[in-house]
């Protein structure tokens, strides 16, 4: 298990009805980044990314959609509209 590094003390703030704590550029999130957060149960909170989208990550691009869909024992051509799919 990796060995937690201390990054500081820092104070609580209130705004409106939450309470905010300021991450330090060191924590190495980035800003607008989600993270989720922990609270074990001895008290501490603990913060980590959220699983990000694989559509907008990159985990996909190398992936080729096209011939997997030729691959597939069944025709996947988008069928025909039945509802309110045409805008």
């Amino acid at each position: 298990m990796k060995e937690m590094e201390n990054l500081g003390k820092f104070k609580v703030r209130k705004n409106g009805n939450s309470l905010i704590v300021t991450m330090p550029k060191e924590s190495g999130f980035s800003e607008n980044e989600m993270v989720e957060a922990v609270k074990g149960s001895d008290g501490s909170i603990s913060y980590k990314p959220t699983e990000q989208n694989p559509w907008f990550s990159g985990k996909y691009k190398n992936y080729d959609f096209e011939a997997i869909k030729n691959e597939l024992d069944f025709p996947v051509d988008g069928g025909r509209a039945v509802g309110k799919e045409i805008i």
